[in-house]
């Protein structure tokens, strides 16, 4: 029989427990495209997938964990995680609450108690690489799983890009664009994950960025709540990201290859491929039908699943705690170049204290 998974959330507010409210309410607007993210919140998930059971919810507010047990039923209520781990003992911590912060303090610490195996965590992963240094390295000490909430990899559209990419389809690829990055913590960590994958999963070189902060403020008045931005990042293998915070949404990304492009559309609701005519002499791309694979569950049942069969089997999960401190270390580098007057920034990051919050 397959092991039952006790899981211990962390939060108790809109990413734990009244997120599907809100895409519930959105999909009544956009023609249900919303519910593809439902369930979302942490205790839905867990109700949806026989194999995971809530056991216990921690929140700074009282009121809030009690809120939270009343609606989905959660046997036990703490407003100290370390309390709640140590008499728990958990199989899996879910940290849902809102600022990037928090996610760094507390992963670290859940990691280091040694009693848990995995850890489901909201993005960004941290505010600065050295708290995601500290998470990368006691997950490794304990030998912990961790999944980043970057939801692009269980997105059944990018994973047709994917599997393009690597049938071929469009040739070596060169450069990727994205288009309405957004705010670059919040947001932008979503993108950053999502072209590092589309360009293989390789490490940033070097990045120029721009960023809608004065570069001159120091450190101390730096915003808590990070701007916009954008820039150029050249990858390890040398595939060039472009990306842009001007436009408005829906966010849009195009694969660029030798042989033909990929272009996601619609914050990635579809798909299509273009390739290049059949006859040597036409150097026209063709496009082929516009594809909207379904999304057989929701993302977060499914990185939630993909987490428990890698505790079952052991390996990798689609991001783990090094590619969500790359898609952070990313974004850093644009801002830091935007604080060196627009210079170029090379990776890894030599500034790992550099930090900026995110809710």
């Amino acid at each position: 029989m397959a092991k039952t998974y006790r899981v211990a959330c962390i939060g108790a507010s809109r990413m734990a427990s009244w997120f599907d409210d809100i895409q519930r309410e959105r999909a009544a607007k956009d023609g249900g495209r919303s519910l593809e993210w439902v369930p979302g919140a942490m205790a839905s998930v867990c109700a949806a997938i026989d194999r995971l059971e809530l056991v216990a919810v921690c929140d700074l507010k009282l009121e809030l964990v009690e809120r939270m047990q009343e609606r989905w039923h959660v046997p036990a209520g703490y407003t100290d995680f370390r309390e709640m781990i140590e008499r728990e003992r958990p199989d899996i911590v879910a940290i849902v609450t809102s600022y990037g912060s928090t996610h760094a303090k507390l992963a670290a610490e859940v990691a280091q108690t040694g009693l848990v195996r995995g850890i489901y965590c909201e993005k960004p992963i941290a505010t600065s690489m050295a708290e995601a240094d500290r998470i990368v390295a006691a997950c490794r000490r304990h030998g912990v799983v961790y999944t980043c909430a970057h939801v692009f990899r269980w997105n059944a559209r990018y994973r047709q890009a994917l599997e393009w990419i690597r049938d071929g389809a469009i040739g070596e690829v060169r450069a990727i664009t994205c288009s309405a990055m957004g705010t670059l913590l919040h947001s932008g960590t979503h993108q950053a994950d999502a072209l590092a994958g589309l360009a293989g999963d390789v490490d940033p070189e070097w990045a120029f960025g721009t960023v809608d902060v004065d570069p001159s403020l120091p450190q101390a008045e730096w915003p808590k709540m990070d701007p916009p931005g954008g820039g150029f990042i050249q990858m390890s293998n040398g595939v060039q990201l472009l990306m842009e915070a001007r436009s408005p949404g829906p966010r849009v990304f195009h694969v660029s290859g030798t042989k033909g492009r990929i272009s996601l559309w619609n914050d990635l609701r579809q798909v299509q491929l273009w390739r290049r005519g059949a006859a040597p002499a036409i150097v026209d791309l063709v496009p082929e039908p516009m594809l909207s694979p379904r999304q057989e569950k929701s993302y977060s049942v499914t990185q939630m699943e993909e987490l428990l069969d890698v505790l079952d089997r052991g390996g990798k999960t689609s991001c783990d705690e090094i590619r969500a401190a790359r898609a952070l270390e990313m974004v850093l580098g644009l801002h830091l170049s935007h604080r060196a007057g627009g210079t170029k920034v090379r990776f890894p990051l030599d500034d790992r204290t550099f930090g900026v919050d995110t809710v």
